[in-house]
């Protein structure tokens, strides 16, 4: 073999060699590092860790008890409603508490007929005596995003009364067919100790487009550690429901933690006057629904006029 044979090789080996290393040390593909920031980028599927931005979805917490009058409503076995019994309410009078009718009155099988599997929630059986407690946060003394301590306490339910037209129709699979007068009226054993603030029922109906305030407590099924926290969103109502379903359907973020508010006020905010527009229903179904309550408010005032009468000297 020639010298020159001999250098061409070598040439040309220390060529190959020379172009491995340069691809080895090429970098790789860059990954996508998801952060707190990342709301909403992670996959649904699957178990979702604790992250402290998903709390935004969870409400803000009423630390000032602005929205007090919402309280905590619940019932016991064997008529378990509302979800996984419990549910919110609004103080309307120092012994009435205002929330949703499935709040208090538990689905069994509908005798309408139709497809097998098919469920009634209406006033023919409910408890007869639910739980409302109320909660006042104090001033927190640990600074920012820590939980205030919280006074308590509870009210005996003594008589629930919906409204003579409430009926829910939810087919086999739990969904809500149609949702009519879905509100309910729970007498207290005795009159709300404190000052709540109150809101009167709005005269005018809700309409697509307005911005609406609901406070709740909430039902934590990710987030961990804010069960039964007292909070407030904003939301836009997104559209009403067609004729015989007196519900309003509501934009909400792609994961919801706030179910726990069913039952609670929904609320008109202006800048000199707050308004009563509807219950929430978020609970029921799976929809972002709150009843109206507009179209309920002679009922309403009658219903405050009875409970006036109940405590009224003689």
């Amino acid at each position: 073999m020639t010298l020159r044979l001999l250098l061409c090789r070598a040439l040309l080996l220390a060529m190959v060699l020379s172009g491995c290393k340069n691809r080895s040390a090429e970098p790789t593909s860059p990954v996508t590092v998801v952060t707190d920031t990342d709301a909403g980028a992670l996959p649904a599927e699957g178990p979702l860790p604790i992250k402290t931005s998903w709390l935004q979805y969870a409400g803000t917490l009423d630390v000032t008890n602005r929205y007090s009058a919402t309280v905590t409503v619940a019932t016991d076995d064997p008529l378990r409603a509302g979800v996984n019994g419990h549910c919110s309410g609004l103080l309307i009078s120092p012994r009435l508490v205002l929330t949703a009718g499935h709040c208090v009155c538990p689905p069994h099988d509908s005798t309408l007929g139709g497809p097998e599997g098919r469920k009634t929630i209406d006033g023919s059986s409910c408890a007869s005596r639910p739980t409302v407690t109320t909660v006042s946060y104090a001033p927190p003394k640990q600074g920012p995003g820590r939980v205030p301590a919280s006074v308590s306490q509870a009210y005996e339910g003594v008589e629930v009364r919906t409204h003579p037209e409430f009926k829910v129709l939810l087919d086999a699979q739990g969904h809500v067919e149609t949702a009519h007068a879905d509100l309910a009226i729970i007498l207290l054993n005795e009159p709300v100790e404190g000052t709540w603030p109150t809101f009167a029922v709005a005269d005018a109906d809700v309409q697509p487009g307005n911005d609406v305030v609901m406070a709740g407590y909430t039902y934590d099924k990710i987030v961990g550690g804010i069960s039964g926290q007292r909070r407030f969103t904003s939301y836009r109502v997104q559209g009403l429901m067609p004729v015989g379903d007196d519900r309003a359907l509501f934009e909400q973020p792609e994961r919801d933690l706030y179910i726990g508010d069913s039952g609670g006020p929904c609320l008109r905010e202006e800048a000199n006057r707050t308004e009563l527009v509807g219950i929430s229903s978020r609970g029921l179904g799976d929809t972002a629904t709150f009843t109206r309550t507009y179209p309920y408010r002679n009922w309403l005032a009658s219903e405050l006029e009875r409970a006036s009468r109940l405590h009224s000297p003689p």
